[in-house]
């Protein structure tokens, strides 16, 4: 039996469609990944769509696919190489995008960096640059993109956290606190933006199948490994489509599956519980090396 996912059930995609057609989308980290997905999708609900990342060659090809998909002729589809961490950039580079977008309605902060280790392994750079790239990423594009979102009369503000971004895990010190960050911006912009009829919304994703998460495993310590188990990997255009529907829906906080959204639920209600089960893994990961290390 076919189970018609909602990427392509007609009632999803007319609804969505209703909402984000000839929006003006602006999506940071756009040119792989969970942005990729973002982009190509909105092509496909016929927005105007933007894209920031660093590597022009990606972005070339991720243009190409975007026009690819898009659904009018007339929607405008751009990418810009800009470093979301570089402030003098960003400004240098603002007006020539809003031009190329026609305004902005939209902004989606997905830029992210994460590089798993234990504190006493982890490199100083790799330590400053998920902060930098993953909050103040956030920071700096917000704050650049903001008075035009003023001026449009209000519109959308979307940050991209992580599963990590209201809870801990080992070997994510860095990564997590950076992730926490952006959930505190986000917490306090949705109060200081009431009155301006903006938006903000706070995704948290879990496990998504993306080039990052290939370069993330090639970094992660074993208990890491140990304690994520054999956890739910999403693809990048679930993923995706969820958060497009968290924004349609105007929610502030969305997750994506029933687990994370129960995992969400015991971090907020019952902390401890959550804390004895990770507890309990660690345990038994120097339970199991140890009995390695013995019969070695």
């Amino acid at each position: 039996m076919h189970l018609t996912t909602p990427q392509n059930s007609p009632g999803h995609n007319k609804q969505m469609s209703s909402f984000f057609q000839n929006k003006k989308v602006l999506i940071t980290g756009g040119s792989s990944g969970i942005g990729k997905e973002l982009a190509l999708t909105l092509a496909s609900l016929g927005a105007h769509v933007a894209i920031i990342a660093r590597d022009q060659n990606k972005i070339n090809q991720t243009l190409e696919e975007m026009r690819q998909n898009q659904t009018f002729q007339v929607q405008r589809m751009a990418g810009f190489s800009v470093d979301v961490t570089n402030r003098n950039q960003i400004h240098q580079m603002k007006e020539k995008i809003l031009e190329a977008l026609g305004g902005i309605d939209i902004l989606i902060n997905n830029s992210g960096l994460a590089v798993p280790q234990m504190l006493v392994q982890a490199d100083d750079d790799n330590i400053d640059q998920m902060m930098a790239v993953n909050y103040l990423g956030c920071v700096n594009i917000t704050r650049a993109f903001l008075d035009a979102l003023k001026l449009n009369g209000g519109g959308q503000i979307c940050f991209v956290s992580s599963m990590l971004g209201f809870m801990g895990l080992t070997g994510y010190s860095g990564y997590a606190a950076s992730k926490h960050a952006v959930r505190g911006f986000a917490e306090c912009l949705r109060q200081e933006l009431l009155l301006d009829d903006i938006t903000i919304h706070l995704f948290f994703p879990p496990t998504t199948d993306t080039p990052g998460l290939t370069a993330e495993n090639e970094y992660k310590p074993p208990m890491t490994v140990m304690i994520e188990g054999k956890c739910q990997i999403f693809s990048a255009s679930e993923v995706a489509w969820t958060l497009l529907k968290g924004i349609q829906k105007r929610k502030f906080v969305y997750l994506i599956g029933w687990k994370n959204w129960l995992i969400y639920y015991l971090e907020r209600h019952c902390p401890g519980i959550m804390r004895l089960i990770i507890n309990h893994h660690i345990k038994n990961f120097a339970l199991s090396t140890k009995k390695f290390s013995q019969t070695v």
